[in-house]
């Protein structure tokens, strides 16, 4: 569509080359105009393209996690310490790891921040019960949840 419109927008220049400078300025923003308006509205498609495309990747990896693969997901391998007084011996980290099983990260510092919380215990309560509201807040909000995560992987 948007050959087609180049197109006779040149056809119409090429045409009327013999008129007024202001009728082609007219022929050539009547041609432009809807030009712009239709690879806005192609770059919109495509990007709701890549966004469905993604909602399914991601439900599909959630479908095998469900069966416990969680392979789609990062282990965080690279936050694994043997000199960790606990995450070592509870394989926090790793190959079928909690932090694997719950790492639903987008970003580097997503995951940074997930591996932080997995290191570092909370010793106040009030702390744990934030962190276990901040968790539980989002959970029944399945699409705020995939949207988010799909805009991070895009």
């Amino acid at each position: 569509m948007r050959l087609i419109v180049f197109a006779a927008g040149i056809t119409g220049i090429i045409c009327f080359r013999n008129e007024s400078h202001v009728f082609i300025a007219g022929i050539a923003a009547c041609t432009f105009i809807p030009f712009l308006a239709l690879v806005k509205r192609h770059n919109r498609l495509f990007h709701r393209k890549e966004f469905l495309e993604k909602k399914t990747e991601i439900n599909e990896w959630e479908l095998k996690a469900i069966g416990y693969d969680t392979s789609a997901f990062a282990g965080g391998e690279e936050f694994i310490n043997p000199a960790h007084p606990y995450s070592y011996d509870l394989d926090l980290f790793g190959s079928h790891s909690l932090f694997q099983y719950i790492n639903r990260t987008s970003t580097l510092t997503g995951k940074i921040c997930l591996a932080n919380w997995f290191n570092t215990p909370l010793n106040k309560q009030d702390d744990i019960e934030n962190r276990q509201e901040a968790v539980r807040e989002p959970a029944p909000e399945l699409t705020v949840r995939q949207e988010f995560r799909i805009t991070g992987l895009l």
